[in-house]
């Protein structure tokens, strides 16, 4: 009886990081360079020198669908917002936004070139002032649920939270 039970454990932590970090797109959601399994869960425990217990593992899956679910809507609103500023549809917005850990300056270098050759002409100041606008925006959202899981994981794990950002590629 306690080995199906731990069985079935074990299948409910494996389908909850399969909707963590599988059932996602990496322009969506994924840490960058996470290519399907679980390579940033072992780079974590590769940092720490051991493997994240059992409970520490459902704790990590929780923490990593809550922010990459948080951080969708984010980036969900900031595309909706430049269709609305450009009239770019939706679905060409979407897929401009770059990765996460790649989201520096996404306004100025990644989306406002895409932007321009969809729409076949240079921005106009106001819509480009809008398009940074909507950017600080989300960042505002963002900052704060980047730094709610960076803190989840450095409690976690006993990483320094430097630490924790590199391995997700966080820049700042």
């Amino acid at each position: 009886m306690k080995y199906q039970r731990l069985m079935v454990l074990a299948c409910l932590i494996c389908l909850l990081g399969l909707l963590a970090l599988g059932a996602y797109p990496q322009q969506t959601g994924r840490p960058a360079g996470d290519a399907g399994g679980y390579p940033f869960l072992q780079k974590l425990e590769a940092r720490m020198g051991r493997s994240l217990t059992g409970q520490e593992k459902v704790q990590f899956f929780q923490a990593t669908k809550t922010w990459v679910g948080s951080m969708n809507d984010a980036v969900d609103t900031f595309a909706r917002k430049l269709t609305e500023i450009t009239g770019v549809p939706y679905s060409d917005t979407k897929a401009m936004m770059p990765r996460f850990g790649q989201m520096t300056e996404p306004y100025r270098k990644d989306v406002l070139p895409q932007l321009e050759a969809k729409l076949g002409r240079k921005l106009t100041q106001e819509e480009t002032q809008k398009i940074v606008a909507a950017y600080k925006e989300k960042e505002a959202v963002t900052k704060p649920l980047l730094q709610k899981y960076v803190d989840k994981l450095t409690s976690l794990t006993g990483l320094p939270e430097k630490d924790i950002k590199e391995l997700l590629h966080i820049r700042e």
